[in-house]
């Protein structure tokens, strides 16, 4: 009896140990207060683009038939870099039980570091921090990050605003507001082969280097089809083609102007804060004149078969390109008194159940 209680608290105690161990190396972060996009530059993601030349990206969790060929894949396996033909090197990050989780594109190595439990923002930049060198994008997936995180969370470029089961705006708008030039990444994770959400990205090469800078400058939108016609769908290549087009998005004097070769239901601009300027009913070309207290423009195209795109912001900056000013450094002071504190806490409990061990009371007597 007295053998296998101590097998049990070595068999609990080792791997508990060894996840705790993560905390004690995490430093304490202190971030800056929410910087806005400011200047008297405008970025247009859009700029360049033509109508002809955009491809589909989603993503999945296993191989998948690659259908149709102008369809570009992520394989992202939990903590696996998965290859196939015409899919990016990736893999999903996380094995936390809150499901805090990034999607690392063009993925260098996987990362074996986590923190399992609680997540502070510090601790989620901490991760961020140690994925941003091995990867070429990190993504943000829903619904692990809270509004308080994406005021403070920065050196990320993507955003998951929409996951197959929900659309998350209202988040994405607190990132931008508070100044993350995080661009927007629609991802279903299909397991049927029909996605009910995925990103379009400017990639006229279909190369893998250019879908990868497209999405890093925010040359995509995503788009959001009704679940209930996805499930009439039977040829998904005949219903991409079908798929409304954007023919241009050009920031002309002041004025953002917005063209489709067919007409939606609404258009509606956007604001910091989430706030809606401008609603235009059946019109395709639609033009809104930026403010001078507008810090970013975002825009929402609804069809009236309840399709929905999602447009990355025209955006304020200064210098030479568009760069987050939020900072999350970290506090070298705090972290050693927190590291002193874990360090006398482990010692505590060391002694505490070891001092309880059978057989130890025996020895001491003898």
């Amino acid at each position: 009896m007295k053998q296998i209680t101590r097998a049990i608290t070595v068999l609990i105690g080792i791997p508990l140990s060894l996840l705790l161990l993560f905390y004690f190396f995490a430093p304490v972060y202190q971030f800056s207060e929410s910087q806005p996009f400011s200047g008297n530059k405008i970025y247009n993601p859009y700029a360049n683009s033509r109508p002809s030349g955009w491809e589909v990206l989603n993503t999945a969790d296993h191989p998948v038939k690659l259908k149709p060929d102008s369809t570009f894949f992520i394989l992202a396996g939990n903590q696996k870099i998965t290859n196939q033909q015409r899919s990016i090197p990736a893999y999903t990050h996380g094995f936390n039980f809150f499901k805090t989780k990034q999607l690392c594109i063009g993925a260098e190595q996987v990362l074996w570091i986590d923190l399992p439990l609680v997540q502070t923002t510090g601790l989620k930049q901490w991760i961020i921090d140690r994925l941003r060198p091995h990867n070429e994008i990190v993504a943000l997936e829903n619904p692990g990050y809270s509004f308080h995180d994406l005021k403070k969370l920065t050196n990320y470029d993507l955003l998951e605003i929409a996951n197959g089961e929900t659309v998350s705006v209202a988040k994405w708008d607190t990132a931008l507001s508070s100044g993350q030039y995080a661009w927007l990444l629609a991802d279903s994770r299909l397991t049927t082969g029909q996605p009910h959400c995925f990103t379009m990205v400017y990639a006229p090469k279909h190369t893998q280097d250019e879908l990868i800078h497209s999405l890093k400058n925010g040359i995509s939108y995503g788009v959001v089809l009704p679940t209930n016609q996805m499930k009439m769908v039977i040829n998904i290549e005949e219903k991409l083609r079908s798929l409304p087009v954007i023919q241009k998005v050009v920031f002309d004097n002041g004025t953002l102007i917005i063209t489709l070769n067919q007409k939606p239901e609404t258009i509606r601009f956007i604001k910091q804060g989430g706030r809606e300027v401008k609603l235009v009913n059946n019109a395709d070309s639609v033009s809104y004149a930026f403010q001078p207290e507008d810090q970013y423009i975002r825009t929402e195209v609804s069809f009236d078969d309840g399709t929905v795109y999602y447009l990355n912001p025209v955006a304020r900056y200064s210098g030479d390109t568009p760069e987050p000013k939020l900072v999350a450094g970290v506090n070298v002071n705090a972290t050693s008194w927190l590291r002193l504190l874990y360090f006398i806490a482990v010692a505590f409990i060391f002694w505490y159940f070891t001092r309880k061990l059978p057989g130890k009371s025996e020895k001491q007597k003898s």
